[in-house]
């Protein structure tokens, strides 16, 4: 065969094999072929192409597998952020949310799309021009890993779409009940460690450097969601040129174009057809060839959805209705508590070990005094417990029936179990908290969230290494960590020569962070991953405080120390003004940055070498009109549906507000505008309209 027939040959069976994959796993229809001969002429396939290799292309199916990567997955950017479904577990919270989206869309008739919710790793799919181009995984929402190399490996996900288009779809990467088991059959064989759930083996095998692993393994996946849907009209051609305007439209399109879809999804009209499908799915729950955890339920109407809007966490417009948590019964054999990082006080319960979910439970949180009053708890009772998934266990009930007059009534302590100080209750707060900074307990929970995988992740630094740092007078504060010795580290119990320099190499590496985990790690009382990252970016897109900076258009490359300067010259108003921040929570991070021991804690790590991460610089790169300007809407928009001008203006460096204040550079007025307008025009702030702000942000 000469190269010309070859090439003609070559390019039959990447379409035959592309075809027979389409029908398999997006429509999934049987082939008119078995799989063995399908892996026949994959392989003559993969011949004609070793006999010509400058006639191989990335997409071509035998180019799954590629090579092993050296070191650790590559930190990426979502162009945009990849929010989580908000959580409810029974019926009177679906009927909560279906009040709360009454008052959103007054007056209008809502359907739903309500699909299983697999128990799967949430994964990120880029194409440019129809080709395959990366895949990342959710992280922390802001920055994923980069897992291209592995999840090309997986036979659902297509190397090349069916139409030409530029498109970044959202999915879940799972693996089979049946696949599960082969590779715990296969662990166990080699005398490794066997996996928990299939949720884990499929995030495991994700992860891998060697695609080769996870290739054996069989993952599978389901894609729901896209970016942009109101926009595939401009981008796909003329055979997909019809605009979509509902969540179950873009099902259907995402099959055309060759992704896997779930086929068990429905369009539900009302709150009694989703708890009709919500039943019907739970109980063929075990019929699933794969795990789920319950249905997620999206509003159908796009319009719908970007009237409702998002929260910092999740979308107003979906929920996942969790199926019931696993229960069981234990003794409840004490009751102590525990003081956390920020000095509140939990009572926990000491419960005779009991498994549960997978995983046996010997503690569970009672949350509060309030809590211990509405169970009616005692020592000695017998209970149930539930816990869900990751979530961390907790009582649900009392049986008191069980009773035999020996249990005995839990009262709080006066006094701080660990430093003795006088407890104390602030009046709009349900927990007790030990005002006593410098309480042992609260220093070292501190130091091990500071050094955890959320925070600065110092990788190799556990509870145990804390405590014996802490033991040996080592280290008091987080920037005490940063500022250890290899000498130091020699002192501690199992510390030789390797172990000491490997811990201070992640002690260096950690040094570089990105600002919204650094914010998250000084554990700033209401302020968790969300926040902080939201806090970090509008900080990140204020201008640069030097005029040489901002002619460069490096208006987000600012050092900590201009960072944490810009938070602490923020007034309540300007928090509250963040698009996701409340009174309560500004509050707090206001309060944080004014005490002198956290100002003093901040000039120490800033000190010990703590840079903000280049990535983090990443948003906005390119200088514009509005780089560093505060926008906020009003009315409803006819050009632009509402988050998509709020993307637009963070892509060209800008800021969105959700209040009025003094920060705010311009107010962008749409039909019927609300009390904002009127606010804005009273403190001279400048209202444009949509043709106005089309044109700044060109």
């Amino acid at each position: 065969m000469n190269k010309q027939e070859a090439k003609k040959r070559i390019q039959k069976l990447r379409e035959e094999i592309s075809h027979w994959n389409y029908q398999y796993f997006a429509l999934n229809q049987k082939t008119d072929i078995t799989e063995a001969a399908r892996d026949a002429l994959k392989k003559e396939l993969s011949e004609l192409e070793r006999q010509f290799p400058d006639l191989v292309t990335p997409d071509s199916p035998t180019q799954r597998i590629g090579s092993v990567l050296s070191g650790e997955l590559k930190k990426v950017r979502h162009a945009k952020k990849i929010y989580s479904l908000a959580d409810i577990f029974n019926l009177e919270g679906l009927k909560d949310w279906e009040k709360r989206i009454e008052k959103l869309v007054p007056r209008e008739k809502v359907s739903y799309v309500c699909e299983p919710k697999i128990d799967g790793l949430h994964i990120v799919l880029t194409y440019k021009k129809g080709k395959f181009v990366r895949a990342a995984t959710r992280g922390n929402g802001v920055i994923g890993e980069d897992v291209s190399h592995t999840v090309r490996t997986i036979e659902s996900v297509p190397l090349k779409l069916k139409k030409e288009v530029d498109i970044e779809v959202g999915g879940e990467v799972f693996m089979s009940k049946k696949s599960f088991e082969k590779l715990n059959k296969s662990q166990k064989k080699k005398d490794q460690t066997l996996f928990a759930n299939p949720r884990n083996a499929a995030a495991g095998s994700v992860r891998q450097l060697d695609p080769r692993i996870t290739a054996d393994r069989n993952l599978d996946t389901f894609i729901y969601n896209s970016d942009e849907p109101d926009r595939w009209e401009h981008k796909a051609g003329h055979d997909l040129s019809v605009a979509l305007f509902s969540q179950s439209e873009i099902l259907e399109r995402l099959k055309e174009l060759g992704f896997k879809v779930n086929p068990h999804y429905k369009v539900c009209r009302n709150i009694q057809e989703i708890k009709g499908f919500y039943n019907s799915v739970k109980k063929k729950r075990n019929d699933y060839g794969y795990e789920i955890d319950g249905l997620a339920i999206k509003v159908d109407s796009l319009e719908q959805q970007d009237k409702m809007g998002r929260t910092a966490k999740t979308p107003r417009w979906a929920v996942a209705f969790k199926f019931p948590a696993e229960q069981t019964t234990t003794v409840v054999e004490d009751i102590i508590v525990q003081v956390g990082r920020t000095g509140a006080v939990t009572p926990v319960a000491v419960l005779k070990p009991v498994s549960v979910a997978g995983s046996t439970v010997s503690r569970a949180t009672l949350h509060n005094q309030d809590e211990i009053k509405r169970l009616g708890i005692k020592i000695g009772d017998t209970v149930v417990i539930q816990k869900a998934g990751d979530v961390i266990p907790e009582v649900v009930k009392v049986l008191e029936r069980f009773r035999t007059g020996k249990e005995r009534k839990f009262k709080m302590p006066k006094l701080c179990p660990v430093c003795e100080t006088k407890l104390v209750k602030p009046p709009s707060e349900v927990v007790f908290r030990c005002p006593n900074k410098k309480c042992f307990a609260q220093q070292r929970n501190s130091l091990i969230h500071f050094v955890s995988k959320k925070a600065l992740n110092i990788d190799g630094m556990g509870k145990s290494i804390i405590d014996q740092l802490i033991e040996k007078d080592l280290v008091t504060t987080p920037a005490d960590i940063l500022t250890l010795k290899k000498g130091d580290l020699l002192e501690l119990e199992h510390f030789a020569d390797k172990a000491a320099d490997n811990l201070i190499k992640a002690i260096e590496k950690a040094k570089r962070v990105h600002l919204g985990r650094f914010l998250f790690g000084l554990g700033v009382r209401y302020v968790g991953e969300e926040t902080a990252d939201l806090l970090a970016r509008n900080v990140l897109l204020e201008p640069s405080p030097t005029p040489r900076l901002r002619r460069a258009g490096r208006g987000r490359n600012r050092t900590l120390k201009e960072a944490i300067d810009s938070i602490k010259k923020m007034g309540l108003e300007d928090l509250e003004a963040i698009e996701g921040i409340g009174d309560k929570v500004a509050l707090g991070i206001h309060q944080y940055f004014q005490d002198k021991n956290h100002l003093k804690l901040l000039s120490q790590l800033i000190k010990a070498g703590i840079k903000i991460d280049s990535l983090d610089f990443e948003v906005a790169t390119q200088k514009s009109r509005i780089t560093g300007k505060t926008f906020l809407f009003t009315g409803s928009l006819k050009k632009f549906a509402r988050d998509q001008a709020k993307d637009l203006v963070r892509a060209k460096g800008g800021r969105v507000a959700s209040a009025v204040s003094k920060r705010v550079d311009y107010v962008v007025a749409g039909e019927k505008p609300g009390g904002k307008f009127k606010k804005a025009r009273e403190l001279g702030i400048k209202t444009i309209g949509e043709k106005e702000f089309k044109k700044l942000i060109r």
